[in-house]
């Protein structure tokens, strides 16, 4: 069990949900997929202990954005709160990361006064560790139609000098210059 992740504002604002007497917990947290590498889209799923009814279908949104044009985690989405067994509550968080290593995702803001702080996500590089070299790019590939312009122009490459062949004999043998047998 992960120790207390969350903070609890002191004064909810009007019309919000009843916050918790304690802190809201991290319970759990899993990534989908559990290894993950640069720019694979990647689901963390954290289920939250100590969160009072009425957080459910809740929209979530991050408590900040990140001000770097090139940040090395981008938030895809965060799905509304849902609630799980035992009173305990499910967030989902989609993202993806642009820079190998371990990132800070940033916090989650349930509202309600309710600042969820996400654990840090490790992204591998490119290339897994074990993994030999990389394999050679392969060559360009033709363009649709290719090999059949490709075929004609041989056939007319392979046509002309035979037609000029036939043609200049056809012409020898009307102006007579051939006898109709010979060559």
């Amino acid at each position: 069990m992960l120790a207390a992740a969350a903070a609890v504002a002191q004064e909810p604002p009007a019309g919000a949900a009843t916050l918790p007497a304690a802190p809201v917990r991290i319970e759990q947290v899993t990534f989908i997929p559990p290894r993950f590498t640069v720019g694979d889209p990647v689901e963390l799923q954290v289920v939250l202990a100590g969160l009072p009814a009425g957080f459910e279908e809740r929209a979530a949104r991050p408590a900040a954005t990140p001000a770097a044009p090139l940040a090395p985690i981008v938030i895809d989405g965060i799905a509304p709160v849902a609630p799980v067994a035992g009173g305990r509550h499910l967030l989902r968080v989609s993202f993806r990361s642009f820079q190998p290593g371990s990132a800070a995702l940033p916090a989650v803001d349930l509202g309600g006064g309710v600042l969820v702080e996400l654990p840090d996500a490790r992204t591998d590089a490119t290339l897994p560790d074990g993994v030999g070299r990389l394999q050679p790019a392969p060559g360009p590939l033709p363009l649709p139609g290719t090999a059949s312009r490709l075929a004609a122009v041989a056939a007319v490459l392979l046509a002309c000098p035979a037609a000029a062949v036939f043609g200049a004999r056809r012409a020898a043998r009307v102006l007579g210059r051939l006898p109709a047998g010979g060559r």
